[in-house]
């Protein structure tokens, strides 16, 4: 079966946005000073350079894989970028950038036999029989081992 992938790719600005806005609704703090640089690590970490006003590097601020993948699903939320519910999300590093991928795997079903003789997988009969089997009306036109459960 097929699987759907969607990529969502955020620029640094946007990735530093989204740490602020998440940050400042769980009452977490950044420290003062602007950030300068972004450097995405393995597994989902991102860690944040904070400058002083003299352009001196103040501080490292890891963010953890956790917190970076809710600080996203909130920019986008708060942006109206529409999100599956279901599907495997993860956080990667995109050159400067970073990507949230989400994969959608399709639900599986079973294919059950029809009581009335119905195969999807065969495929030597018309479609115009395939219908017909399916209708309760039209069971007593079919030929005789097609009906012999109903």
């Amino acid at each position: 079966m097929p699987t759907e992938v969607r990529q969502i790719i955020f620029q640094t600005n946007e990735v530093v946005a989204a740490i602020r806005e998440y940050r400042r609704r769980h009452n977490l703090s950044l420290p003062t000073g602007r950030v300068h640089a972004v450097n995405i690590k393995a597994a989902g970490i991102a860690v944040l350079g904070v400058i002083d006003g003299t352009g001196v590097q103040r501080e490292e601020v890891v963010i953890e894989a956790e917190e970076l993948f809710g600080a996203l699903l909130l920019f986008c939320k708060e942006r109206h970028i529409p999100l599956p519910s279901t599907g495997q999300k993860t956080v990667q590093k995109h050159g400067q950038s970073v990507t949230l991928m989400i994969a959608m795997f399709p639900k599986h079903r079973e294919i059950r036999d029809d009581p009335f003789g119905y195969d999807p997988l065969r495929f030597d009969v018309p479609d115009s029989e395939h219908r017909i089997s399916r209708s309760p009306i039209a069971r007593d036109r079919l030929p005789e081992h097609r009906c012999a459960s109903a």
